[in-house]
Parts: structure tokens; C-alpha cells; sequence
């Protein structure tokens, strides 16, 4: 990896501050987003493997599926967002969708990692994407989704200001907010563990006193 002038690290071949884009920074999730879903289904089926308290039962199913719902949308980002560059599609008919699904992806990413820090009836093991630090950085990030739509809205919004997410090379910018692809890969790479922690839930070996 090298850096920019930001200090940013950024992969070999990516033109961080390009715009509208030449190459695609996002890097391939190592997981299919739809396994611990169809894990937590079989689990349930074949071993009643959700915890008895109905509270528990709630986070775990809404949890795994929160996971899957910021996962399956980086990757829909990914997909189209390669298409372009392979196409040389226009921009205006491409790039707002890679914009839609990565601010999808953020607001179920902020609400899955909210969901990871405060687990019901269940122990997780910890992962730096429960920190104050990064559950900050999404935070900041979805704020400033929301604080640009109010400005449009709202009719505060002036000419030079953002009106959309800006996915680039490396990153996603938005009004002095920025979370590289690298990092958001990560996040949801360390939430899928997790998820993958509640999916295989099994109440009779939960238990078990430990020898």
C-alpha cells in the first residue's frame, strides 16, 4: 500500500482524488452475505438453535439480518460501480447507483453495529467494529447523508455544497466525511464473524457448564 498527500493509504494503481473515477478501489467481501441467514434458518429448523427469551430471539434474527442487508448492498455498489469503468457507461446513469446502495449499506451497517454493541441474552467475542471509534465514523457518515437531504429540502443548500455521496477511487466522500473501501470492507467482514457467532446459536450447548 502507499499513501497520498492526505496520508491516506490507498492500493497500487488507484487515483484517490479522481473524479469522475478510472479505477475501482472496492475490494471483493470473502463471503457470501446470505450464509449466516441461511445458517441461523437451518439452525432453528433442525436444532431450535434460537435463544428461548423472545428478547434474545429478536436481536439474534434482526442482527444477521442487518449483516446481510450492508453486505449484499457493498457488493451491488461493487457490481455496478466495475460496470461502468468496463463500459464507460455515462456517469449520470451509473455512479447514482453505486451512490444508492452505498448509502444503503451505511445505514444498515450503523444500525447492525448498534445492534453488535448492545447483544441480548447472548455473548459476542470483541471486534475493533464495535469501538467507539468506528461506530463514530459511521455515524458521522450517516449524519451527513441525512443533514444533506434536510439541506436540500429545506432549500439551505448552495451552489459548491454536496448533494450526494461521492464514491471515489478509494474512497466515499461526503461534507468532510470520508471512509475508505479497505475499512468498510473490514467492518463488514468483522460484523459477518459476529453474525456467524449468532447464526450457529445452540441453547443446550450455551448450557452447558463450562469444564
Amino acid at each position: 500500500m502507499s499513501e497520498n498527500q492526505q496520508g491516506r493509504q490507498v492500493a497500487p494503481d488507484i487515483e484517490p482524488d479522481q473524479w469522475p473515477p478510472l479505477s475501482c478501489g472496492m475490494p471483493l467481501l470473502t463471503f457470501d452475505p446470505s450464509e449466516n441467514w441461511a445458517t441461523l434458518v437451518l439452525n432453528v429448523g433442525f436444532t431450535k438453535g434460537l435463544p428461548t427469551d423472545y428478547k434474545a430471539a429478536s436481536f439474534s434474527k434482526s442482527f444477521v439480518r442487518l449483516t446481510e442487508v450492508a453486505a449484499t448492498q457493498y457488493n451491488e455498489a461493487r457490481e455496478i460501480f466495475h460496470q461502468f469503468l468496463e463500459s464507460g457507461s455515462s456517469k449520470a446513469f451509473a455512479l447514482p447507483l453505486v451512490v444508492n446502495h452505498l448509502e444503503q449499506c451505511i445505514l444498515a451497517l450503523r444500525r447492525a453495529i448498534r445492534f453488535a454493541k448492545h447483544p441480548k441474552g447472548l455473548q459476542l467475542s470483541e471486534h475493533p467494529v464495535t469501538s467507539i471509534d468506528v461506530d463514530t465514523r459511521i455515524r458521522q457518515f450517516r449524519n451527513a447523508i441525512e443533514h444533506t437531504d434536510e439541506r436540500i429540502t429545506s432549500g439551505k443548500i448552495s451552489k459548491g455544497d454536496a448533494n450526494m455521496l461521492q464514491p471515489k477511487s478509494d474512497r466515499m466522500e461526503l461534507c468532510g466525511e470520508a471512509i475508505l473501501y479497505v475499512e468498510l470492507a473490514d467492518w463488514l467482514q468483522q460484523l459477518h464473524r459476529l453474525a456467524r457467532q449468532v447464526a450457529a446459536y445452540n441453547p443446550s450447548r450455551a448450557a452447558r457448564p463450562q469444564p
